[in-house]
């Protein structure tokens, strides 16, 4: 559920980076397991108190890193862990960070 994940405001980062570092967080962490469909951007949106442009920005750059993966009809579905870029240097730090829980 989106509103269990806390959005972690990043100094420089602005409001999409922000939102990619909280999705991204939750990725790396196993609270979204690979394989599972992320919420819709009007409930991610409404969870993290952003628009929709800001969820679909976001989702565009965790594709890039390979996390994600959207197809229309389908959703935006966590891609499996030997699909990420892990050599992406927020991917290693969000991996590095993860206190405890699932990392790379």
């Amino acid at each position: 559920m989106v509103d269990s994940v806390p959005r972690r405001v990043q100094a420089g980062r602005g409001l999409h980076g922000s939102v990619v570092e909280t999705l991204g967080r939750a990725i790396v962490s196993g609270r979204y397991a690979e394989g599972t469909v992320l919420p819709v951007e009007s409930e991610l949106g409404e969870g993290l108190e952003v628009s929709r442009t800001v969820v679909r920005e976001a989702v565009r750059v965790l594709a890039a890193k390979g996390l994600v993966e959207a197809r229309p009809m389908r959703g935006t579905i966590v891609r499996s862990r030997r699909e990420w870029r892990l050599l992406d240097p927020d991917v290693l730090r969000w991996g590095v960070e993860g206190e405890g829980e699932a990392t790379i």
